[in-house]
């Protein structure tokens, strides 16, 4: 699993991952692990990575997530391409405007950024986390002693923030819906589509679940709108907390797929509404 590959996957847990839960939360909340299926497993399920979510509510009214993703128990990934990656997210608590993110990617190599609203025409501005500005602006970001989006038109969100967004939109099938995503170098449009109502079983019990559709798009050389990857699929429960239970995504060489491993107490999990 390389290159191409790894970014699927990292895109799946991205898109997966953000589950709000009350103001006072600070532990991780859901527990995923990644399975894979494909031709380096000879068409066996080989469970490849853990994935831990928790955010944290307010803080002077920044809205903080993080996502963290990790190979360690995994000791044949480990020796041939060992993955730790970290997504951290902080929106606007009033509409969930994004106010900037931060990733963290260790493989063969290593990559650290961190992307902050800039107001202009790429939407984002990109620190090096390691420079004395990236710095600042990570302590002023983890306290929340960072200005908030104006409020004044179309709401951003990048990947991790998106899914508070269509958590709260309505489900039906057949409905589609579009929103605005920056990956840091260029604005997307994610395309929503919920495809079908039906039940899958997650940690032993059948969830009556809805199969949503994510198609994100970019805009190619001559401006038209292409698909940036392929297609990932997310099953929500259909209780009102709308929890994220799976996501596939396949690829050439396989499929993806990220399952919850328990479900949460009723109580622990709350919708944001925008």
């Amino acid at each position: 699993m390389m290159g191409n590959q790894l970014q699927a996957l990292l895109l799946a847990c991205a898109l997966l991952a953000i589950l709000p839960l009350g103001a006072n939360a600070g532990a991780t909340a859901l527990d995923y692990t990644v399975t894979y299926r494909g031709v380096f497993s000879l068409g066996r399920d080989l469970q490849i990575a853990d994935v831990s979510i928790a955010e944290r509510g307010p803080a002077e009214g920044v809205q903080t997530a993080r996502l963290d993703v990790t190979s360690a128990g995994y000791p044949n990934v480990e020796s041939l391409y060992p993955i730790r990656y970290r997504f951290r997210s902080w929106t606007s608590p009033v509409d969930g405007d994004l106010v900037g993110f931060e990733t963290y990617q260790k493989t063969s190599k290593l990559r650290h950024r961190l992307y902050v609203r800039d107001g202009g025409a790429r939407d984002v501005r990109r620190l090096d986390p390691a420079s004395a500005p990236g710095r600042e602006a990570l302590a002023r970001l983890d306290t929340g002693n960072w200005p908030l989006p104006p409020g004044a038109g179309e709401v951003l969100f990048d990947r991790l923030s998106l899914l508070t967004a269509v958590r709260d939109l309505d489900f039906e099938v057949g409905r589609r819906y579009e929103l605005p995503v920056t990956n840091g170098k260029e604005r997307l449009r994610y395309r929503i589509t919920v495809e079908r109502s039906q039940n899958i079983a997650v940690a032993d019990q059948q969830i009556a679940a809805w199969k949503v559709r994510f198609d994100g798009m970019e805009q190619g050389d001559r401006g038209a709108w292409e698909a940036a990857h392929q297609p990932i699929f997310i099953w929500f429960s259909q209780t009102p907390e709308r929890i994220p239970l799976r996501a596939d995504n396949r690829h050439t060489i396989g499929l993806f797929r990220i399952e919850l491993n328990r479900l949460p107490q009723p109580q622990a999990v709350a919708r944001r509404g925008f």
